[in-house]
């Protein structure tokens, strides 16, 4: 005990202090890069499961369930397309594709004042993958296998034998992906220490372009419910449609209240960078 007295009495009271260190910030750049490459990652990955399903179709591969259940052998070849989203397992892995494509273009051609910054944004965006990809794998894998021999498959639903069938479905799940985009840019603002202003013209931008897609998914589907004489028309308020409805007008107050750089405001709002 007395040998350790003289010890304590030893430590300084005070560590000594420099005003010229900088302390660094919680969110080190190293994050950003790990988060970037899992989500750049993910692409090839996806591409070739893609590819997969169109090879099975073309080749009337009926052993496969989701081929079973939305082709046939007297189904149009022009029909391939839209069989691949016919169901709900073919339909999630095509919103996983246009998701990761998306993510890599916002990661891509992001400014290079704020991809120091995105490492919250690809965390969102990495983690939103990882879901789609637990569903796919656990309650909708389109590549499930039948115990059984089948010589011929169902085929698509008649009434998706529509030419408004390969452009509405792919416009608003290209749109409802999308819009993942503007939330983790959003997101990625909040946290971003600096809080400066170049988060608003790309916030702007990718709020432009999910508001298109869904825009021209909703008008199309307003025209291609009206010809189908069994659905009532758009506004019988069809929950496929409202899904995409929903988050159309969101954007649009989005858009109508945000700055934009025409206006000059941007140049006006306060900045700590």
């Amino acid at each position: 005990m007395d040998g350790i007295i003289p010890l304590i009495n030893q430590v300084p009271e005070r560590a000594p202090t420099n005003s010229n260190i900088i302390i660094a910030p919680v969110t080190d750049f190293k994050l950003s890069e790990i988060l970037l490459i899992i989500t750049e990652k993910l692409s090839p990955l996806i591409f070739p499961k893609k590819s997969i399903i169109f090879s099975k179709f073309l080749s009337n591969d009926f052993s496969n369930i989701y081929v079973f259940n939305h082709s046939s052998l007297d189904m149009n070849r022009a029909l391939t397309f839209v069989a691949f989203y016919a169901g709900n397992e073919g339909s999630l892995l095509y919103i996983l594709l246009v998701h990761a494509i998306l993510s890599g273009l916002l990661l891509y051609f992001s400014n290079k004042k704020i991809k120091s910054s995105l490492s919250y944004s690809c965390g969102i965006l990495s983690s939103i993958s990882v879901f789609y990809l637990f569903v796919l794998i656990f309650f909708a894998n389109p590549f499930e296998v039948s115990q059984l021999n089948h010589s011929d498959g169902k085929g698509i639903n008649p009434l998706l034998r529509h030419p408004g069938m390969y452009i509405h479905p792919p416009l608003l799940m290209s749109g409802l992906a999308s819009i993942s985009i503007p939330f983790v840019i959003s997101q990625g603002a909040l946290f971003d220490s600096k809080k400066d202003n170049n988060w608003f013209g790309l916030l702007r931008i990718w709020s432009l372009i999910s508001w298109t897609l869904l825009g021209a998914g909703l008008l199309i589907g307003a025209w291609w419910a009206y010809t189908i004489l069994g659905w009532g028309g758009y506004w019988s308020w069809d929950p496929i449609e409202n899904v995409g409805l929903m988050p159309w007008l969101v954007l649009t107050c989005l858009l109508y209240t945000s700055p934009s750089p025409r206006d000059g405001l941007l140049s006006r709002m306060p900045s700590s960078a």
